[in-house]
């Protein structure tokens, strides 16, 4: 998916820096500003392009054909599961770096165990939004677990915590703002408001857009 590509080609880069500086020999300072860095770089790629593809996604369904029309509710809550997935990446190769695997695998089985049991309880009723649900509640609840168990037990540092609750803050109104507005208004202002975040976030953070 286009989301993911651009984060993704990040993380083959970021992520065995993490895992070095995160290690033993690594350096803290560093370490924290490459995470922060990674973050922010994260928000820049990921939100202006969510912004796009929640507002123009009418046309993307377009491909799939008319069966697949009424699918944009689940998409806007697909988006949202991805973009959680992807914020949440620099306190997974943190904790692969401080060598807490098995805490890793433990959150991983517990997100797989809530969202089969959602699903369980919401497919029959919801069908394929009932599932779309169970993967973004259970992504959002082991995502915010590990970055706050990162945060509680040292692996990534407390300044990590607002840039990760920002990203939510903003995500949750853009798929408000997907659900709720006429689909002709979204088409409208998509691109505006995605250049005009990602500006924002430039503006924001210039140290950070340089990198």
């Amino acid at each position: 998916m286009l989301l993911s590509v651009l984060p993704g080609i990040m993380g083959t880069v970021v992520g065995p820096a993490i895992t070095e500086e995160g290690g033993c020999l690594g350096n803290p300072d560093s370490y924290e500003k490459l995470l922060l860095k990674t973050m922010i770089a994260t928000h820049f790629l990921v939100l202006p392009v969510a912004v796009l593809l929640l507002g123009w996604r009418e046309w993307l369904f377009l491909i799939y054909g008319h069966s697949y029309a009424g699918g944009s509710a689940v998409f806007v809550i697909l988006i949202a599961d991805l973009a959680i997935s992807l914020i949440v990446s620099p306190a997974q190769y943190s904790m692969v770096s401080k060598k807490k695997i098995w805490p890793l695998q433990m959150i991983a089985l517990a997100e797989v165990l809530f969202m089969l049991l959602l699903t369980y309880a919401w497919v029959p009723k919801y069908f394929g939004l009932g599932l779309a649900g169970a993967l973004l509640a259970a992504e959002f609840a082991s995502s915010t677990f590990m970055q706050e168990y990162c945060i509680w037990t040292g692996i990534i540092p407390a300044s990590l915590r607002k840039p990760y609750y920002d990203f939510l803050a903003v995500l949750a109104a853009m798929s408000l703002g997907a659900w709720f507005l006429p689909s002709r208004i979204l088409e409208i202002i998509a691109a505006p408001v995605g250049v005009g975040l990602a500006f924002f976030i430039m503006r924001r953070h210039p140290a950070v857009m340089s990198w």
